[in-house]
């Protein structure tokens, strides 16, 4: 078992997914972070990063209501 299914998640990209409807931010911008800092990163610097970006408003909120759980 793998960190992302010791945290609840199926793999990466389903945690990934997750950090940007909870974070209302699209999937690329999450997924371009998460490159950037590799994977050791994904559960403190990504949403550090994350963070970063929403407070001075460098990010572009995703209102789309997809269900990418579904797939």
């Amino acid at each position: 078992m793998d960190i992302y299914q010791e945290k609840g998640y199926r793999d990466r990209e389903h945690y990934l997914r997750s950090v940007a409807d909870e974070y209302s931010i699209h999937y690329q911008l999450v997924l371009s972070i998460a490159e950037n800092l590799g994977p050791k990163e994904d559960f403190n610097g990504l949403i550090i990063e994350i963070w970063d970006k929403k407070e001075i408003g460098d990010y572009e909120e995703d209102n789309d209501d997809d269900d990418w759980e579904d797939w």
